[in-house]
């Protein structure tokens, strides 16, 4: 098959990360194209270093200032016809309705949410926790499929870049560390961690927010005058130092499915988290869960994870990166063999 996935968010958070995993593994036995878009701190090089060579990066030029001059432009630079046009987020989406044609099939990634004006042309919809398939509405009349977010990297770091991590960051030893990773945007309630961190006084305790984003400088302002709160901004693969964290926080108002919660529980640090959709389907019906903004709440739980040494109830191998790419490719296939009535059996389902 012929494949390209469009990403274009001038980003590195989940969404990205996932696209990229697919990318690589569907690279093994399918021609496959990426289009990505820089921006600060996001250069074509950066995204370059994390594919392989035979996937074709397609850059979009920031001169690009129209749809319609995007459009134009990744078409032109495509090495391929493709047979399956995935789609990641708002502008990739309508990147993708743009080069919809009867030999194609344009598919769009619910990594939020259903939303109308992004998935109703498209031929198929992939969701990443199973509430979503409910959220999608009774009128689309194309295909979905579950396709579950998984742990690309388990991370295996070493005393010494983890003595390093704390070093840089002026992070004594004894200091009990409350981290999180996230994109600084009100959506994620990193405001609610602040306060619920505060409220709780621990001793001996840092909470580490690692990331950048639109209201950085608003959650600065907010935590001035705390010089236990740690803000370090981008880290690429942020992933590797959550093995440095005593607990791991998400606050998100919103999540569709926390990978940076998965990744936090695959270095086996406990975890709370926001009773979001996503969340939910991760843990269940559990007590590491709190109420979406309830800083109250947070903070008591705060203390009582540091006091009672929090442990994860999570089966970490039902989120398998290898079943996840298996599962996308058989989606592919059934939905060329249902558009075009052509058998795929000789197509390889992974690497």
């Amino acid at each position: 098959m012929n494949i390209v996935h469009i990403v274009p968010t001038a980003g590195w958070a989940g969404s990205e990360k996932i696209a990229f995993s697919f990318a690589i593994h569907q690279a093994f036995n399918h021609k496959v194209a990426v289009v990505v878009k820089t921006g600060p701190g996001f250069s074509a090089r950066f995204y370059r270093d994390k594919l392989p060579a035979n996937v074709n990066l397609i850059v979009i030029n920031p001169s690009l200032k129209t749809q319609q001059e995007i459009n134009r432009f990744v078409k032109a630079s495509l090495e391929f016809v493709p047979d399956i046009i995935h789609a990641h987020l708002s502008l990739g989406c309508r990147i993708a309705k743009s080069m919809k044609s009867p030999d194609n099939v344009i598919i769009g990634h619910m990594h939020i949410r259903f939303f109308a004006l992004q998935f109703k042309e498209m031929d198929a919809v992939v969701a990443v926790s199973p509430w979503q398939l409910d959220d999608v509405p009774a009128w689309y009349q194309g295909k979905k499929r579950l396709v579950c977010n998984f742990i690309s990297n388990n991370w295996q770091k070493t005393v010494v870049d983890l003595f390093r991590f704390r070093k840089r960051f002026y992070i004594e030893k004894s200091d009990y560390i409350i981290g999180t990773v996230s994109r600084l945007h009100i959506e994620k309630g990193i405001d609610t961690l602040i306060k619920a961190f505060i409220k709780s006084d621990l001793k001996n305790a840092k909470l580490v927010i690692v990331g950048d984003g639109p209201d950085a400088e608003k959650l600065r302002v907010m935590a001035s005058g705390q010089d236990n709160i740690i803000f370090t901004g981008f880290l690429d693969d942020a992933a590797q130092f959550m093995a440095a964290f005593d607990l791991y926080v998400s606050t998100s108002r919103a999540d569709s499915f926390g990978l940076s919660v998965l990744e936090a529980i695959s270095q086996d640090v406990p975890v709370l988290a926001s009773a979001t959709y996503g969340s939910k389907d991760i843990f269940g019906d559990s007590a590491q869960l709190f109420e979406i903004d309830d800083c109250r709440a947070l903070a008591e739980k705060l203390k009582d994870a540091r006091n009672q040494k929090l442990r994860n109830n999570v089966f970490i191998d039902a989120f398998d990166e290898k079943s996840s790419n298996a599962e996308l490719i058989s989606f592919y296939k059934e939905i060329l063999e249902e558009k075009f009535s052509i058998p795929t059996e000789n197509c390889p389902l992974v690497a």
